[in-house]
């Protein structure tokens, strides 16, 4: 039961992450997704930090933290322009 929540949990976050990116390229207006997106942020920073006072960080926490070194390099690129 515990594993199936953290999938869940990421599943979200993942999908969050991805409207909050369609958001800013201005292909979709979701309301409330940033705000929705920093509370979890908030719970997975807990939840990371009591992994690592355990020392044991389990699988979500690694692949989650994996997803946010690719986002941030993603906003640190400049954004290419393309016309069609």
């Amino acid at each position: 039961m515990k594993a199936y929540f953290h999938v869940g949990t990421c599943t979200q976050m993942f999908i969050a992450v991805l409207l909050v990116i369609a958001q800013n390229w201005k292909l979709t207006k979701c309301l409330f997704v940033g705000e929705w997106l920093s509370k979890r942020w908030y719970i997975h920073i807990m939840d990371y930090n009591w992994e690592i006072k355990r020392n044991k960080p389990s699988i979500h926490v690694t692949a989650w933290m994996d997803l946010t070194g690719i986002m941030l390099s993603e906003k640190s690129q400049p954004r290419k322009e393309t016309t069609a």
